[in-house]
């Protein structure tokens, strides 16, 4: 049944195969204010969680800043309509920053540099606080013209766009290339400037969002096409302006982020649409290009609002 909420902002198109009910979630907290200072953001742009850490990239600050999860949580509950600062725990600074990636088995934290194609290793050791500055060590992307979107599957590959000439390398964790799959173009298999790429552990399957192709493409871990969804438009319900960040989470359901249209749209594991959070603007559940989202470990949405200068969290 269709419905809708006064608010403007949230919408739901479905209850089939919605586990938790979406009617109920609702905008919590913003988080960071405008500037240049650690915890500040110009541009939030990849994020990702944790064991209890969230970090963010920032392309126009050229750093990575690791928050403490619990902190954000702590804050949820005051005025929804003030932005809270956030200490972080640790922000380093790079030549360049496009998305962000864990690597749970090693506690690091990858970050794409477009301008050097390499990743950064960053470490969520016990000494998180210090060398606030530096990176522990580098991972040199081979045959990358445009290094962007990274993730990492179960088996501590990592996946890497190549945005450019639209492929996706899946290396290990020296750089070295195992295997490709993608070309630049519009049939299914092919891309144009992907962005952003996610590991569906629940499914063993690569997800992509194709951006200029205007849909989303999954793939099976050696890089089968499995299906796409989406198409260009401006009307609710699978249409897509420029799909960006996308993730999961523990039921298959999938999130993906649309800078072109403001909004976050959720799918189930099937690509079937379900619903969309989100509108352009400034006022709290509000966007302005947000660029990727993630999920806390209770389950709460955590959006990078990027020309807003912060992250929103739904729950």
């Amino acid at each position: 049944m269709d419905s809708s909420e006064d608010d403007g902002y949230f919408w739901v198109h479905s209850e089939a195969e919605i586990v938790k009910n979406y009617k109920q979630v609702k905008h919590l907290k913003m988080y960071g204010t405008h500037g240049k200072k650690p915890g500040q953001f110009l541009d939030p742009m990849g994020i990702s969680t944790m064991d209890g850490f969230v970090c963010v990239t920032d392309p126009m600050k050229n750093s990575l800043t690791v928050f403490n999860e619990s902190t954000i949580r702590s804050q949820s509950k005051g005025d929804i309509m003030i932005a809270a600062d956030i200490k972080p725990l640790k922000e380093c600074y790079f030549s360049s920053v496009f998305d962000v990636a864990v690597h749970e088995s090693s506690k690091n934290v990858l970050v794409s540099d477009p301008v050097k194609k390499c990743i950064h290793c960053v470490s969520l050791g016990d000494d998180i606080r210090k060398n606030n500055t530096i990176f522990d060590s580098n991972i040199t992307v081979s045959k990358c013209d445009t290094l962007s979107g990274i993730c990492v599957t179960q088996n501590g590959l990592i996946g890497a766009l190549d945005s450019e000439s639209g492929r996706v390398l899946v290396c290990d964790g020296h750089g070295d290339i195992k295997h490709s799959f993608g070309s630049e173009g519009s049939d299914k298999g092919q891309f144009c400037l992907p962005q952003f790429i996610h590991w569906d552990n629940l499914n063993q399957r690569f997800i992509v969002s194709d951006t200029a192709n205007a849909r989303v493409q999954l793939f099976t871990a050696d890089g089968q096409f499995l299906f796409s969804f989406g198409e260009f438009g401006f009307k609710d319900g699978g249409c897509f302006k420029y799909p960006s960040g996308i993730t999961t989470d523990d039921h298959g359901r999938i999130f993906v982020v649309d800078q072109g249209l403001h909004e976050v749209q959720i799918f189930d594991k099937d690509g079937h649409w379900l619903h969309s959070l989100g509108k352009a603007g400034i006022m709290p559940g509000c966007f302005n290009s947000p660029k990727s989202l993630s999920l806390f470990s209770n389950g709460d949405l955590v959006v990078t609002d990027s020309l807003n200068s912060r992250l929103q969290v739904f729950g």
